[in-house]
């Protein structure tokens, strides 16, 4: 069995750090040079409507961070429980979660059905 590259590892859990003290601060480490990679790959910065953008996390994020990031959301603006209940937010958040878990599930190869 091969080795991780320790390197590898190291982005691997400063970008899952990064994720969650977005969700938690509402601050982002590693905004900036994300949306600089962005713009120089496509050549415009990322969609409002990209569901990652939705619960504000990075393509990269592990499927932990993913679900941490709706559970926040969740948490913040359910319209009986949250904090600042909004339903819009609170729909479009569930919405990001869900698309993002079946391109995954897809792109995993699973079978189709839930």
């Amino acid at each position: 069995m091969a080795k991780q590259d320790p390197l590898k590892q190291l982005l691997k859990y400063v970008r899952e750090a990064d994720d969650i003290a977005k969700v938690v601060t509402g601050k982002r480490l590693m905004d900036l040079g994300s949306l600089v990679m962005s713009m120089l790959r496509n050549g415009e910065p990322p969609s409002i409507d990209d569901p990652y953008h939705t619960l504000g996390i990075l393509r990269t994020a592990t499927d932990r961070v993913v679900k941490f990031a709706f559970r926040a959301s969740a948490y913040e603006y359910h319209p009986d429980t949250g904090q600042h209940p909004d339903i819009a937010r609170f729909q479009k958040a569930k919405e990001a979660y869900d698309q993002i878990v079946r391109e995954r599930k897809d792109a995993a190869g699973s079978p189709n059905g839930s």
